[in-house]
């Protein structure tokens, strides 16, 4: 009971919703199971439940801490989010510049600093290396992801005029298998640029 709870959000979109006939199976007790703890419209809602019984709630900014108060933000949790009050907050996330500092990294081929941009390209080349793309001088647009909806996909896909960029196209994720198929049959026209 002396043990604070911190539940960090990451993407209120997933919220885990399941029957009730789950709380058994993770040893919660029925009782729990009202609007003001874990019931959300006649099934459980185990991301309302974490908000309702941590002590402080995070997430990765202070914007996004801002949107999910929000109906649209919120994925129907807003109000969740509006109660915890000062118990919410954002943090803004971001990468640790020692460990990844690329004077420094062991993991890419060529060092390089702010005083020394030269062997970036060297880099480079081992990017498009890697992911079979054509060594040439062009902007590579790269992007690291859960492949949903979230992400914008829609707008990347539904802009015709985008892969027709002079530019190479890098997606790694998983996903939606629909946003999965259309990179997989876009990549599969254009080899050597995405």
């Amino acid at each position: 009971r002396r043990v604070s709870a911190v539940l960090w959000v990451h993407n209120a979109g997933f919220q885990g919703h399941c029957p009730m006939s789950t709380m058994a199976d993770v040893g919660l007790p029925a009782e729990l199971f009202n609007f003001t703890q874990l019931e959300w419209y006649g099934r459980v809602n185990y991301l309302k439940g974490g908000l309702t019984f941590s002590d402080a709630v995070t997430t990765v900014s202070p914007t996004h801490a801002h949107e999910l108060r929000t109906p649209f933000g919120g994925f129907g949790l807003h109000d969740a989010f509006i109660a915890l009050g000062s118990r919410f907050v954002g943090i803004a996330n971001g990468i640790d510049q020692n460990l990844w500092d690329p004077s420094k990294d062991p993991y890419i081929t060529s060092k390089f600093s702010v005083r020394d941009l030269a062997p970036k390209r060297k880099d480079k080349t081992a990017l498009q290396r890697t992911f079979g793309l054509t060594q040439r001088a062009v902007p590579i647009f790269a992007m690291s992801a859960r492949l949903t909806y979230q992400k914008g996909l829609d707008l990347i896909l539904g802009y015709p005029d985008y892969f027709a960029l002079d530019a190479q196209f890098i997606f790694l994720g998983a996903g939606e298998q629909r946003y999965m198929d259309a990179l997989t049959e876009i990549a599969a026209r254009a080899p050597g640029r995405i």
